[in-house]
């Protein structure tokens, strides 16, 4: 973020930007890193710790990373994408064709315009983008490629792609014209190919992933579930949830467990007791006191099935279902 202020402020000055606009960009910059910026600030181990995990400056062999992130990358927009299902669909390429085709042309004609104008700073500006940007995905080791941490090369990817489709636009007309065809001949194709890319990402994303299985599990679609089939049960039946996440605190609850208070709207201990939920760590599940007398539902996430013969040893009338691999508990 240094590296860009300082480069910004070379450009706004060479380019001989007027102050007000300078202000007004870095005021935005500086007011939506703030919340992050104060976070990291009081929680300093955090961004540390993670540092610490996947940056490659903590291996022997950092270069020939660096090297082997850097293809990677590049080789995810138009041949092997993240192969994170929640990020990407079957390893495809990030960016759809038509669009690739677009990039190259616009990096040509970016290129070789500027330096016949004598604009060099302008592809000075481009690249040096391009690869600040690409710095979070690069410089770590783990899960490459990673589509989120290089998110930040997309607003120059796109600029870029959009010089070459402009230029199609404006000259691939007037050649149409000297070969004395009509200029339907042009752009009915032209529409159709930019009717395509919208089309296939529908396609992909809200057909394709949105119903594949795999992508409910990811997105642990069971949390979900505990919190609406709680809100079919009465009121006044006693509920307990039990979620369990990796490395998961001893004292708080964890993420997946806030999700289920939001769905039930037991967020706040006063509506946790109206409502007649609560929730309960993993790590103090053993610590709970529960009356015999009570008639309980106890719901846990796939996560908790070494609990499950705690609970029947502690209370042997209980009986167990699964529903969408929610683990319920009842008397």
């Amino acid at each position: 973020m240094i590296i860009m202020f300082i480069f910004l402020a070379i450009y706004f000055i060479f380019e001989k930007i007027t102050y007000k606009y300078i202000l007004l960009y870095f005021g935005l910059i500086i007011a939506i890193a703030l919340p992050l910026i104060f976070f990291f600030i009081k929680n300093p181990q955090l961004f540390n710790n993670r540092v610490n995990q996947v940056s490659i400056m903590e291996q022997d062999n950092r270069l020939a990373l660096f090297k082997e992130n850097n293809l990677f990358l590049w080789q995810m927009l138009y041949w092997h994408g993240d192969p994170n299902f929640r990020h990407n669909y079957m390893s495809q390429p990030e960016l759809n064709i038509i669009v690739f085709i677009s990039l190259i042309m616009g990096l040509v004609i970016l290129f070789f315009s500027k330096i016949k104008e004598k604009k060099y700073f302008i592809i000075f500006f481009f690249f040096l983008w391009l690869f600040l940007m690409s710095l979070p995905e690069t410089m770590t080791r783990q899960n490459a490629p990673h589509a989120l941490r290089a998110i930040g090369i997309l607003p120059p990817l796109m600029i870029i792609s959009g010089f070459g489709t402009g230029w199609i636009i404006y000259h691939i007309p007037i050649i149409i014209k000297q070969i004395k065809k009509s200029i339907y001949f042009f752009y009915c194709p032209m529409m159709i190919l930019l009717l395509l890319i919208p089309l296939q990402t529908y396609n992909i994303y809200f057909q394709k992933w949105a119903y594949y299985p795999f992508t409910a599990q990811l997105f642990q679609k069971e949390i979900n579930d505990i919190g609406t089939y709680i809100n079919t049960l009465p009121i006044k039946q006693k509920k307990y949830v039990v979620i369990n996440i990796e490395n998961s605190a001893k004292n708080t609850v964890n993420i997946p467990a806030q999700i289920v208070m939001y769905l039930t709207g037991s967020y706040r201990y006063t509506e946790q007791v109206k409502k007649n939920v609560k929730y309960i760590n993993i790590h103090n599940v053993k610590k709970i006191s529960l009356r015999k007398e009570d008639n309980f539902f106890i719901f846990s996430n796939k996560n908790e099935s070494t609990i499950i013969p705690y609970w029947h040893k502690k209370f042997p009338q209980l009986k167990t279902t699964n529903k969408h691999n929610i683990e319920i508990l009842y008397k």
